[in-house]
């Protein structure tokens, strides 16, 4: 067994920057604990760097991964709110068709009543007012007729006092039935007036 050297082991633990020629404990290799030292801050200051960096990033990450979550609510709350606007877009056009179709009736029904309205006054006048004229003479003659043999409920003074009966009546009708009309017309012109005009962007 050969004797052991210790100038042997020294040197396979010897570091790359540091080659002493002289052994340990002579003094002469302190430079090489320097060195280690500074490799070992430079390393260190090289790991306090990366973690600051993996640090920044991770916060990075973090804040990313954040607006990420609030892209995604509100790109789900815009879907929301577009499918929200189509269907009331939907129900607008909706409203606006009944709208359309209700100014559209409401045009006509104001035209229909008009004409209504003439053609009952034109079957009323002036035949009965006329004719409701005419009796009234009729009547203020016969009340100046003293003759006691004319008999006011028989004969030709019955007929016509039924007739001056139906007359005020149909009168009366023609009052009523104009005044019905009148008030369906007020009726239609406000609907119309009311919807149909401001609809239509008109005064």
């Amino acid at each position: 067994m050969s004797e052991l050297n210790i100038n042997d082991c020294y040197t396979g633990f010897q570091h790359t920057d540091c080659v002493p020629d002289t052994p340990p404990g002579s003094g002469a290799g302190d430079d090489c604990i320097t060195k280690w030292k500074d490799k070992k801050d430079e390393a260190g200051e090289t790991l306090k760097n990366a973690i600051a960096s993996v640090q920044q990033r991770s916060e990075a990450l973090k804040y990313a991964l954040e607006w990420e979550m609030k892209l995604k609510w509100y790109c789900e709350n815009i879907d929301k709110t577009s499918e929200y606007a189509d269907k009331v877009l939907r129900e607008v056009m909706g409203f606006n068709s009944q709208v359309t179709k209700v100014c559209t009736n409401a045009e006509i029904a104001v035209q229909a009543i008009q004409l209504l309205f003439c053609e009952v006054k034109a079957i009323f006048e002036p035949c009965v007012r006329q004719l409701v004229e005419i009796m009234d003479q009729v009547n203020n003659c016969l009340k100046c007729i003293t003759d006691p043999g004319l008999v006011r409920d028989k004969g030709i003074l019955k007929v016509l006092y039924e007739f001056d009966q139906k007359l005020r009546e149909i009168e009366a009708l023609q009052f009523d039935a104009l005044k019905k009309i009148i008030e369906a017309l007020k009726c239609a012109n406000i609907l119309y007036y009311s919807i149909c005009k401001g609809k239509n962007g008109e005064e």
